[in-house]
């Protein structure tokens, strides 16, 4: 349907007929006067519903790139209206264009952050930014660890950079975990410290920089290191008390493994290993 194009008494059927579709239409509403400017008809106040109605016509019949152009202009008239920049999101997701899709649900929930419609678009939208470390993550815990290495790798190698920047220490944290269960830990170490460069405090890390370096370089003073760094970042940690005793162990360091342990016994009484 395009309205400039269309003889003035069709298009004056075609604007009533859509307004008989809006609830709560009052039958003064759909007596418009019309005029022709920049071959696009222009009502008095009504133009942007129906070419909101226009654009989720469009987009149900399957005609995206037309519904697109439809929505930005009601957006661009009326950048209040919730509904027709979630119709926009809608449809750009629908072509694809999710980082397109995601700024405009996000502005919409700008306006009004309980729309229910532009919420379940944002969930949509990080379905797709997830889905390759998701899957990674599903890979390692089943034990296919080759699975979540490539997985992993792909996810820091996506030109589209679809995971967040900001959160890419927790993918390293992934490849450092796929190669330690590989036994590659040589590899494991190095994507520990590179997901210590964006969040120098990522416990996680050098928990797992203690694990390859324990149990796979046998390097015990870069474990005991390792091990009070996480330590010093999240106290509460039973299992890494207890590597740092293992590690104390390994290096026949008696009594600084015996005070160790005992801290985790104190503090996980119903522990066993420890007291082993």
């Amino acid at each position: 349907l395009t309205l400039g194009a269309m003889p003035r008494e069709v298009v004056e059927a075609e604007v009533t007929s859509s307004l008989r579709e809006i609830p709560g239409a009052e039958p003064r509403q759909q007596r418009l006067r019309l005029k022709r400017t920049d071959e696009v008809l222009v009502t008095s106040g009504e133009i942007a519903v129906v070419q909101s109605t226009l654009a989720w016509a469009l987009r149900f019949k399957g005609r995206p790139a037309e519904a697109v152009q439809e929505f930005q202009k009601v957006v661009s008239r009326q950048p209040g209206w919730v509904d027709p920049r979630a119709g926009l999101g809608w449809t750009l997701y629908d072509q694809g264009k999710f980082a397109d899709a995601e700024r405009e649900f996000a502005g919409a929930l700008k306006v009004n952050p309980q729309y229910a419609d532009a919420r379940d678009g944002l969930v949509a939208v990080q379905a797709w930014r997830y889905a390759g470390y998701n899957a990674a993550l599903a890979a390692l815990g089943a034990g296919n660890y080759d699975g979540a290495v490539s997985g992993f790798k792909a996810v820091l190698g996506d030109k589209e950079k679809r995971y967040p920047e900001a959160e890419q220490w927790r993918v390293w944290n992934g490849l450092g975990w796929a190669h330690y269960y590989k036994g590659q830990h040589k590899e494991a170490v190095g994507a520990f410290q590179e997901a210590l460069k964006p969040k120098k405090d990522n416990a996680e890390a050098w928990k797992g920089i203690g694990y390859a370096s324990l149990y796979g370089l046998k390097q015990y003073d870069e474990a005991i290191a390792a091990f009070k760094q996480s330590l010093g970042m999240q106290a509460q940690q039973g299992d890494v008390q207890g590597l740092l005793a293992a590690a104390y162990l390994a290096k026949k360091e008696w009594g600084a493994a015996i005070a160790e342990y005992r801290k985790v016994t104190a503090a996980t009484p119903g522990l066993a290993d420890p007291w082993i």
